[in-house]
């Protein structure tokens, strides 16, 4: 297919880039899980701990860090019992006797881990209370900082990292020892290594994460048959079977589909796994120890940008990643691959696969979180 450059149009593929050492942290929404929907509505992370002094520039000593606690605890339980009694003191140096214990000390680590241990970026897990109650899947975003809110400790002020949450999974839906690790006493836990690919593939629709790609396709109609996956299944083949065809070092030739098929069957590794299979308002997600889920994901982004009939996307768009833009490895591996595919795709193919793809669209909501446009100035 005669492809031509662009340097207006634009794909982001949205896809979060994971290191390997890269830890995942569970955040517990307070006793009860009580500040639950205050972390949902405010878009932020913090702890029950109202009018806590901190100088996030500085890592206070442990002893000044148990006295700061011991009287937010007070003031917090002061506020809890509708402020019965006399006001707590405001003074630290008041509670430097009761500043000890194991309790006091596990909230100090909380502390720690929460302001000047997490940078930005960190992938935070914050657990619903009941089985068919959302979980909440998002990064910290920005150092941290202060906020007062007055559905919270009426207005005190509190210590807060905010948060960009990224996805809601119903709590019964994930796997029983991701589950197993919520409802801990420890305000803040890091999440054992070999649970992390479950909260990747829950947290993100793309994501990267120890040689393993993967997208996420989106139905969101209750209307869904055979002949609806079939169109689907047949853009992926196409696709991928020319992206095989890239790398085997294959130029100067315009594939069928047959042909494109061929090179896939030769060359397993770059059919996607299938992980979960399509259901009414589900998804399908494709996982490969190569980068063809993303591939895939992006040129569907493209042909399913506009019903008009007959009009299928032609030029090379510059390929940028919004969800990890200091990480530029994967998208200019994304744009390379997709301007190898187009220029070994035969139009007349390319046009079926892209009205198999729309024909999903309309019936099912066929979708990506990726975006496609006219970059902006």
């Amino acid at each position: 297919m005669r492809i031509k450059e662009t340097h207006g149009d634009e794909l982001d593929i949205v896809t979060r880039i994971v290191r390997p050492d890269e830890d995942i942290y569970i955040i517990q929404p307070g006793r009860d899980y009580r500040l639950y929907s205050a972390f949902d509505r405010h878009d932020a992370i913090f702890f029950e701990f109202p009018s806590l002094s901190m100088d996030f520039k500085r890592l206070p000593t442990r002893d000044e860090l148990r006295r700061q606690l011991v009287k937010a605890v007070a003031v917090r339980d002061w506020i809890e019992a509708d402020r019965a009694g006399p006001e707590p003191s405001r003074d630290a140096e008041h509670y430097h006797d009761l500043a000890h214990g194991r309790r006091v000390g596990r909230y100090a680590g909380a502390v720690e881990a929460l302001f000047y241990k997490l940078r930005p970026g960190a992938i935070v897990v914050a657990p619903g209370k009941g089985f068919d109650d959302p979980v909440l899947f998002g990064q910290i975003v920005g150092e941290p900082g202060f906020a007062s809110w007055r559905d919270v400790y009426e207005a005190e002020r509190l210590p807060v990292r905010r948060v960009q949450w990224t996805a809601r999974r119903i709590r019964g839906e994930l796997k029983p020892e991701l589950r197993a690790k919520f409802g801990t006493p420890n305000p803040i836990m890091q999440l054992d290594r070999t649970l992390r690919d479950q909260v990747l593939r829950a947290a993100f629709d793309q994501y990267a994460f120890n040689d393993i790609y993967s997208a996420r396709l989106i139905t969101s109609e209750d209307d869904f048959d055979t002949l609806d996956e079939y169109h689907i299944q047949t853009f992926i083949n196409y696709v991928a079977g020319v992206v095989a065809a890239y790398e085997a070092g294959v130029h100067g030739r315009e594939l069928t589909f047959a042909e494109a098929l061929g090179y896939l069957e030769d060359m397993p590794d770059y059919t996607p796994e299938l992980k979960l299979n399509i259901n009414s308002k589900g998804y399908q997600r494709l996982l490969s120890g190569t980068i063809t889920p993303i591939v895939v994901a992006g040129l569907m982004t493209m042909a399913t940008a506009t019903d008009a009939e007959g009009q299928v996307p032609s030029t090379v768009p510059t390929v940028v990643n919004t969800a990890s833009p200091h990480d530029g490895s994967c998208q200019i591996q994304v744009e390379e691959r997709i301007r190898g595919a187009m220029q070994l795709m035969r139009l007349d193919e390319w046009q079926r696969v892209c009205e198999a793809a729309r024909s999903a669209k309309r019936k099912t909501g066929l979708s990506t979180s990726m975006r496609t446009g006219r970059r902006k100035r």
